[in-house]
C-alpha cells in the first residue's frame, strides 16, 4: 500500500507540474508502458483527477481537481480548463519534456525554482531544465500553429536581448547555461524557423535550440505511437 500512495503522489505531482497529462503519458512514465486504466479511473473516483474531452478523436485529458490542487498549494487555475494558447504550450512542454524521443531528463521548472536560481526578477515565461554535467535552464518559446516565423523569430531575439541586459541573467547567458528552447509543431516550421534565426545570427548570442511536437490535432497519433522511455541510470 505504501508503494502505491508513492505512486499517486508521483503522479499527482506530475499533473500538477505540467498541468495536464495523457493516459499513455502516465502508461509511458509510471507503468513501463503498461495501462495506467485502473489507476487513472480509481483517482477520479476518489476526486483527485478530473477527465476533460474536446480534443480530436475522442481524447480526454487529466487535471487536477480544484480539491486537489488546493491540497498541493497549486494554483487553482490548475485545475480549470486552459484556454487554447495555454493548452498548447502546456501540451508542448509536457512532451518535450516527458515523451521526447531524444531520452534526456527535463523537468518543467515551478515560479518558486526559478526565483531559487534567479531571484525574483526572473523572467516570465515557462522554463525547464535539462540535466547534464552541467544542467541548462531553458525559457521556452512555444509557437503556436497560426504564428508567422518571422514573427517567432522577432519575439526570440526581443528575449534574448533582454536576458543579456539582465545582470544576474549575463553570466548564465554566457556561459550557455540559460538557454532558448522554440517548441513548433511541424519538421518544416522548425527548420524555417531556425533558418530566420540563424541568418539574424541569433543563436551566436546565446544557447538557442529547436523542436517540433505534436499540436491538439497530431497528440491522438503520437500517444499511440509513443514506446516506454529507458530508465535513467
Amino acid at each position: 500500500m505504501e508503494r502505491n500512495h508513492q505512486r499517486d503522489e508521483r503522479i499527482l505531482a506530475h499533473i500538477g507540474l505540467y498541468r495536464l497529462t495523457f493516459r499513455r503519458v502516465l502508461s509511458v512514465l509510471f507503468f513501463d508502458g503498461r495501462t495506467a486504466g485502473n489507476i487513472v479511473q480509481r483517482l477520479c473516483a476518489e476526486g483527485r483527477i478530473q477527465a476533460r474531452g474536446g480534443l480530436p478523436q475522442r481524447l480526454f485529458y487529466y487535471q487536477l481537481t480544484l480539491a486537489e490542487a488546493s491540497r498541493r498549494g497549486l494554483p487553482v487555475a490548475r485545475s480549470r480548463p486552459p484556454k487554447p494558447q495555454a493548452f498548447h504550450a502546456h501540451l508542448a512542454i509536457l512532451w518535450h519534456c516527458c515523451m521526447s524521443p531524444a531520452h534526456r531528463q527535463r523537468r518543467r521548472l515551478e515560479r518558486h525554482e526559478l526565483e531559487k536560481l534567479f531571484g525574483n526578477r526572473v523572467p516570465g515565461g515557462p522554463h525547464l531544465i535539462e540535466a547534464g554535467p552541467t544542467p541548462r535552464v531553458f525559457r521556452v518559446q512555444v509557437v503556436g500553429p497560426g504564428t508567422p516565423a518571422r514573427s517567432a523569430v522577432r519575439a526570440l531575439r526581443r528575449r534574448v536581448e533582454y536576458v543579456r541586459r539582465r545582470p544576474e541573467l549575463r553570466a548564465w547567458v554566457h556561459n550557455r547555461q540559460y538557454a532558448f528552447l522554440l517548441l513548433t509543431d511541424t519538421p518544416g516550421r522548425c527548420a524555417r524557423i531556425a533558418e530566420i534565426a540563424k541568418r539574424h545570427a541569433i543563436p551566436s548570442r546565446a544557447q538557442v535550440e529547436f523542436a517540433h511536437v505534436p499540436d491538439y490535432r497530431a497528440a491522438g497519433a503520437a500517444l499511440r505511437a509513443a514506446k516506454p522511455r529507458p530508465r535513467a541510470p
